[in-house]
């Protein structure tokens, strides 16, 4: 704290330094569960950096992005969803869908969505995303399979069962060659495969 107080006597309140310093001292709150202290130090960052260098610079989009993950420290995803939509957006317009910087937003905005149960707007992130790490690293890569793994859930959950056991079945047998049968992801994968088939079979069930 008293370097901070420094930085601000020596530099200003608006000086780059300044708010980042503020921003790791908002970090340092939130991990002692001070949720209010990090919330209203993040949200004055905001202001200034928003108001001195624009929303589209960097000191703006961390300070968003550290927002929303604080909102979502408190289960406040409504308000996690609002900042991550906006982040999203800034990023795909100066950065481009595929820049890292922007995958990492849209996921946890596809996170968001998931956790509100709004599983249409979620499998349509995800669809991107998918698209986005298939191309850019590959079919095999780990954030690749995440991906696959998560949009598979999002259909499961729309009832599209097919398709989610055919991204899931993918997920399996690769993460199995890869990692092992017994590695956590590959686990997950296969019980989610399991749910995904007897729900499908249960739906079919039904209809005979």
């Amino acid at each position: 704290m008293q370097i901070v107080d420094t930085q601000k006597s020596d530099l200003g309140t608006n000086n780059l330094d300044t708010l980042r310093s503020l921003r790791i001292l908002a970090t340092v709150y939130q991990d002692q569960g001070l949720y209010h202290k990090a919330e209203s130090l993040l949200t004055q960052v905001i202001d200034t950096g928003t108001k001195v260098f624009g929303t589209d610079h960097p000191q703006s989009i961390i300070s968003m992005s550290q927002l929303a993950i604080l909102y979502l420290h408190q289960e406040k995803s409504s308000e996690a969803e609002t900042v991550l939509v906006d982040v999203t957006e800034i990023c795909k317009r100066t950065l481009g869908e595929e820049h890292t910087n922007t995958v990492g937003p849209m996921r946890l905005l596809a996170f968001v969505y998931t956790h509100l149960g709004r599983w249409q707007k979620s499998e349509s992130l995800y669809r991107q995303l998918l698209d986005t790490c298939k191309s850019k690293h590959g079919a095999e890569d780990p954030l690749t399979l995440t991906i696959t793994h998560d949009l598979a859930i999002s259909q499961g959950m729309l009832g599209r069962f097919t398709d989610a056991q055919s991204l899931l079945r993918t997920c399996v047998e690769i993460r199995a060659r890869l990692l092992g049968p017994d590695h956590p992801d590959t686990v997950k994968s296969v019980e989610w495969l399991k749910l995904v088939s007897t729900a499908h079979e249960s739906l079919e069930a039904i209809k005979e």
